[in-house]
């Protein structure tokens, strides 16, 4: 699912594989498309930002091509690749969200599946639009009552399912450790905060 299920509202329900991994499935679909001899594309992926952004890049690369689809890989810093995310300068690409500041799924719903516009879809940089999702981003953001703003994400989050608008690879859980003695307060930000942190 592209919501981890520790955000806050994220339905655990859809948090499943949604298609069996069938590669002749694949080349049926490819066919069925016009692309029976498969094509070639690009792949933007940073190389400092996620855990084995590289790897998991490079391993892209090796699984489209069983199918067909031959991947460039154009891998960067993010410092880079920020600008092409943000002017829309890509083909195909890797992209992770934490669901931050909030700790919440109405944060990454927002960022990533929203049509773009000047106050939401930031990082949905391929241009995917749906108004029936469009449409409940404000009532996400105005829902007090829980159980109906869980209700909201929920449904928000099957329609990006749906519509394959992106294809979630992994969910990158916080890794953190410490010597024996010490305390920390670990943030759902991955953002260390040395006033947290006692030692002996």
């Amino acid at each position: 699912m592209v919501l981890s299920p520790q955000l806050n509202g994220a339905p655990k329900s859809l948090n499943a594989r949604q298609v069996p991994y069938d590669p002749e499935a694949a080349k049926k679909l490819l066919a069925e498309a016009g692309y029976p001899n498969g094509f070639t594309v690009g792949l933007q992926c940073t190389n400092n930002r996620y855990v084995y952004d590289e790897q998991i890049c490079l391993a892209l690369v090796s699984m489209l091509g069983r199918i067909g689809v031959k991947i460039t890989p154009q891998i960067e810093p993010v410092a880079k690749l920020s600008v092409r995310w943000n002017t829309q300068d890509v083909s195909f690409y890797m992209i992770g969200h934490a669901g931050l500041p909030m700790a919440d799924s109405y944060a990454l719903l927002s960022d990533v599946g929203a049509t773009r516009s000047k106050t939401q879809g930031g990082l949905n940089v391929g241009g995917y639009s749906n108004p029936a999702f469009d449409a409940l981003m404000p009532k996400i953001a105005a829902e007090l009552d829980t159980a109906k703003r869980n209700a909201f994400m929920a449904e928000a989050t099957g329609i990006l399912r749906n519509d394959f608008a992106y294809i979630p690879l992994h969910q990158q859980p916080i890794t953190w450790a410490a010597r024996k003695g010490a305390d920390l307060k670990q943030g759902p930000d991955n953002q260390l905060r040395l006033w947290l942190v006692t030692a002996p």
